[in-house]
């Protein structure tokens, strides 16, 4: 009975262990993300920084200042370039970042503004995590 017991508890270990490790960030695609960014320019550039950011977006490792880091500087090479879209996307990760560090207030304001950015473009990807990251934002 105990061995049986003791089989069970290793199989859903290892089982967790697997998925938990499967989650996000994806420090694989991060480290390939990292690699190629130094090569890119204008668009392309702010698009990496972006999609680097997004991949420490997940709740079980965030990393709030890295994310903040990244979209500010998405967001300084977008308004140089005038690149609506990476605007608009780094706005919406500071958002999240001050989700992360509980500064509710900040990351209203910063969805609320992505969103109409992102509807203004039609840009059906941006509008749904901002409504649906707008929706963790606790209310008065």
């Amino acid at each position: 009975m105990l061995r049986n017991k003791n089989s069970i508890f290793f199989i859903s270990a290892s089982l967790f262990t697997a998925i938990a490790f499967t989650q996000h960030p994806d420090f694989n695609k991060i480290d390939s993300l990292r690699k190629i960014l130094p090569t890119k320019h204008g668009m392309d550039r702010i698009n990496y920084l972006n999609a680097i950011g997004i991949e420490y977006w997940w709740p079980s490792m965030s990393r709030a200042d890295t994310i903040t880091q990244l979209a500010n500087l998405a967001y300084k090479e977008s308004r140089t370039i005038d690149y609506i879209p990476g605007e608009a996307t780094s706005i919406m990760l500071l958002g999240v970042a001050e989700i992360f560090r509980l500064y509710f207030n900040n990351a209203e304001n910063y969805l609320r503004r992505s969103l109409s950015v992102f509807e203004e473009l039609h840009d059906d990807f941006g509008e749904g995590w901002c409504s649906r990251c707008d929706n963790l934002v606790p209310t008065a």
